[in-house]
């Protein structure tokens, strides 16, 4: 027998693809009920009936729901298995006919970008349901007022006026929202997508038809193989992950703002949300701690009214550039009950982050 494993390639589309049959099949939950149907139907359009199937993960994290969700496709084998807060649910495949291929799982919504209603592709599990979620929103609302803008104002950012020499790059891009705004914005924009989660990719394909490139990578570092890589960004813009499953994650914002500069032009810049209990400021400083001369500066950060989420705007470190707005420091403080060992230990890159990890035997 030989073993397929894979990691950051999502389960779902890459068992959809698969010829098949394999022997047996090591799931590791997602972290959502509609991921988890939608990775079991993946799994099941793969094994012949009678092969056993494991599925692992934390139960603060939901993998007991395995257990309802694993009907008609599998028999569920009794007991599970426990480790601390592990489970282990073993199961045998059944006749029953799984759901497929991929496409028979898109969804045709309808979204509002920019004020303009259109339609939208979604799949079952994908962050804010595939749709436009409200930090997404803050961030497309400031890309706004920059096109509102008159071209000589001082305010201005030198890539919005590049026209279809101005490259964009959308950083865990998801369904593809933020590039659809860009696009929305400036139609001349070359755009690059990049998520880690091969469902979303297949959504945003559809939602952004045209785009530069659609990379399936955890991170910039995946821009390598790519096309992508040949050419740096004017901008970069992201509502980037800080969650793995249950845990909290900082390991994908910290490597996008080390890594950001080596992938930007020299007037470029990164536009980032995150939520204010993250430490986004913090990691800012890191970087220009462990990358003298070469880390991004923040030029700009513009709070929610509420105070719930921050648009970090940075850019190329000058001599003498000073950032606006409130201060780093204060402005995005460790919560108190999460210490510096503990903060630093999630700034350690963690494995690629995609929808389930697995192992296939054939």
């Amino acid at each position: 027998m030989s073993a397929l494993t894979f990691e950051s390639v999502c389960l779902c589309q890459y068992l959809f693809l698969q010829e098949g049959p394999f022997n047996a099949c090591v799931l590791r939950s997602p972290d959502s009920a509609g991921a988890l149907e939608l990775a079991l139907h993946g799994v099941a359009s793969v094994l012949p009936p009678g092969s056993p199937l494991w599925v692992f993960g934390d139960v603060r994290a939901g993998v007991l729901n395995a257990v309802k969700a694993l009907r008609p496709l599998f028999k569920l084998q009794k007991p599970v298995q426990e480790l601390g807060e592990v489970r282990v649910v073993r199961a045998l495949r059944t006749s029953a006919a799984p759901t497929a291929p991929l496409e028979a799982w898109l969804r045709s919504e309808s979204v509002e970008i920019l004020g303009r209603r259109r339609e939208w592709c979604s799949m079952p599990g994908l962050f804010a349901g595939g749709l436009v979620d409200v930090m997404t929103r803050h961030l497309l609302d400031q890309l706004q007022a920059v096109d509102s803008l008159p071209r000589e104002h001082p305010s201005t950012p030198p890539w919005s006026l590049r026209g279809p020499d101005c490259r964009v790059l959308d950083f865990a891009c998801g369904s593809g929202v933020l590039a659809a705004g860009v696009r929305q914005l400036w139609p001349e924009a070359r755009l690059v997508l990049l998520d880690a989660d091969a469902v979303a990719l297949e959504a945003a394909r559809r939602n952004v038809p045209g785009a530069e490139e659609v990379v399936l990578a955890d991170g910039l570092g995946g821009l390598g193989a790519a096309e992508a890589a040949a050419e740096p960004f004017d901008l970069i813009v992201s509502n980037p992950p800080v969650h793995r499953g249950h845990a909290d994650d900082l390991s994908v914002l910290m490597r996008l703002i080390s890594e950001a500069p080596a992938r930007l032009r020299p007037r470029g810049e990164l536009w980032l949300v995150s939520q204010e209990h993250v430490p986004t400021g913090q990691l800012f400083e890191l970087a220009r701690k462990s990358q003298p001369g070469s880390a991004l500066l923040v030029t700009e950060m513009v709070p929610t009214a509420d105070g719930r989420f921050t648009i970090w705007k940075s850019g190329a470190a000058k001599r003498g550039r000073m950032t606006r707005g409130v201060d780093l420091m204060a402005g995005a403080m460790i919560p108190p009950q999460i210490s510096w060992r503990l903060f630093l230990c999630q700034c350690i890159p963690w494995p690629p982050l995609g929808r389930a990890h697995a192992c296939l035997v054939s």
